[in-house]
């Protein structure tokens, strides 16, 4: 008994002592992660009409131009001073689609599988199409006061109804009013508001350094508001998205991703994970980004129009370098124009070394920085040309069409009947979604199946017909009405390809 009350006594002793050093040694201990969750459960609100894509309004969607102070201050171990400035500018968005299928849904019946079994078809009477509503959760920003929310593309794609749920259970219809496909972003905008929104203040990604320490807000698994935190793993993933090991989990896209400052960074996109849950690998679309997709609510929404420079440029690795006269690896080398390009001073063989007074630290960055420029913004680039630095300046323009897409589906008795051919051109490219500044003839599918086919895979660019090079879709249409396909040479993924 008495060897009992020592040990309570020691221990009673010892914790006193650490409660004490902690006190007077408040850097030895670490912020502790808050979490905060408030479930929110959707209302049943009526759907109201759509308002005019015509009358909406772009909010500014510019880095404040306060320093955005460090909320948690030296000693704190909470990070509520955060989640309070910014849990009103995130919102819940549910969304449903119509789904049309043709699975009969007596497939699975083990009776009807015995009379499958037996060779009785079934299909004329019960494969029939029906109707599925599919629902999905995700998460969204407020950066308007006029109701300019932004989510992730996928959480709304398809959608035939859309609700945000505000932080104080407030539930409002949305239409989408932009989309981003390529960057996987949608500007949404509220219906028939009633109350004052607060809007998220909008900080600055490319001030945010490896190591950097961020929250992530959002809803989970549809439990309600969320809070994590973690830290900046690395900047500039998959052409500029910013990497963190703040838990991201699935109803987490299109939350917030915001800095110390309780400013907005970045929209949290997706996971690399086995399991689909949070594995610390997790990416946000930093919020520049989303500046093209905010100005193109002034030209009434619809698909964003990015801006394009007509220039193709590579990083410069310490072998070019070296090969350019150069100490050390600095900036982008120019490696191909385009004739139309807006950026008509700049040469091949230039070195780009500064976007409006920032480093180009290499391609990534380069077209990262030129996605945030929408459609007629001007840009300052620093080059070096022959060992002297030259400052220029161009406005980015909608990539050009030159020449037309001429969309065709050939047809005849060769191996290229009912595939689908265009011209490539900068805007066809960008539609696509692909790099690069390619010329010819791209396939971008087929109306008919066969089996030769097989031979082709989408977005294949035919360089050759038997020994004729092809540049246009009237090129292959004169070689196939005048010769039988022998031999064709393909570009596929930047690899040739010949087929004989």
């Amino acid at each position: 008994m008495k060897v009992k009350t020592f040990k309570a006594f020691l221990i009673v002793i010892i914790s006193i002592s650490g409660l004490t050093y902690g006190m007077g040694n408040k850097t030895s201990r670490q912020p502790e992660k808050h979490l905060s969750v408030k479930k929110v459960m959707p209302s049943d609100v009526n759907k109201n009409d759509s308002a005019s894509l015509e009358t909406l309004t772009a909010p500014t969607l510019s880095p404040s131009k306060k320093s955005g102070t460090n909320l948690v201050s030296p000693g704190a171990f909470s990070f509520s001073p955060i989640v309070k400035k910014v849990a009103p500018s995130v919102v819940n968005i549910y969304s449903e689609r119509v789904q049309v299928v043709k699975n009969s849904p007596f497939a699975m019946d083990p009776m009807m599988q015995l009379f499958l079994s037996r060779g009785f078809n079934f299909d004329s009477l019960f494969n029939m199409p029906r109707e599925i509503i599919q629902r999905s959760l995700g998460s969204g920003v407020i950066i308007g006061k006029e109701g300019t929310v932004l989510t992730n593309m996928h959480v709304i794609q398809d959608a035939t109804k859309i609700k945000v749920i505000l932080s104080d259970g407030r539930v409002f219809d949305a239409t989408v009013a932009v989309r981003d496909d390529k960057i996987d972003l949608a500007v949404l905008k509220m219906q028939n508001l009633k109350g004052e929104l607060t809007p998220i203040e909008i900080g600055d990604p490319e001030a945010m350094e490896v190591g950097d320490m961020v929250v992530a807000i959002g809803n989970p698994f549809g439990i309600g508001t969320t809070v994590t935190t973690g830290i900046v793993s690395a900047v500039s993933r998959f052409g500029g998205f910013i990497q963190t090991d703040a838990a991201i989990n699935v109803g987490n896209s299109g939350g917030a991703l915001v800095n110390m400052g309780g400013q907005l960074i970045g929209i949290n996109n997706f996971i690399i994970s086995k399991s689909g849950t949070s594995a610390g690998v997790g990416f946000a679309i930093p919020i520049n980004m989303a500046r093209p997709a905010v100005s193109q609510l002034k030209s009434g929404g619809g698909d964003v129009q990015r801006g394009w420079s007509g220039l193709l440029v590579q990083t410069i690795t310490p072998e070019l370098a070296k090969t350019l006269g150069m100490e050390f690896p600095r900036g982008v080398v120019v490696n191909a124009v385009h004739p139309y390009r807006p950026a008509k001073e700049i040469e091949v063989g230039d070195l780009i070394l500064e976007m409006n007074g920032k480093p180009v630290l290499d391609k990534e960055t380069f077209y990262y920085r030129l996605a945030g420029f929408p459609v007629g913004e001007a840009i300052k680039l620093k080059i070096m040309r022959k060992k002297t630095e030259i400052e220029t300046q161009f406005s980015v323009i909608k990539p050009v069409e030159i020449p037309l897409r001429q969309r065709t589906t050939l047809k005849g008795n060769h191996i290229f009947n009912g595939v689908v051919v265009a011209n490539l051109s900068p805007a066809l490219e960008s539609e696509l979604g692909l790099d690069g500044m390619r010329k010819g003839v791209i396939i971008l599918g087929a109306v008919v199946q066969n089996a030769a086919l097989r031979l082709f895979q989408q977005y294949d660019i035919i360089h050759m017909v038997n020994n004729h090079i092809v540049l246009s879709v009237d090129d292959v249409i004169k070689v196939l009405q005048s010769e039988k396909v022998k031999s064709m040479k393909l570009i596929r993924n930047g690899q040739t390809v010949e087929i004989k």
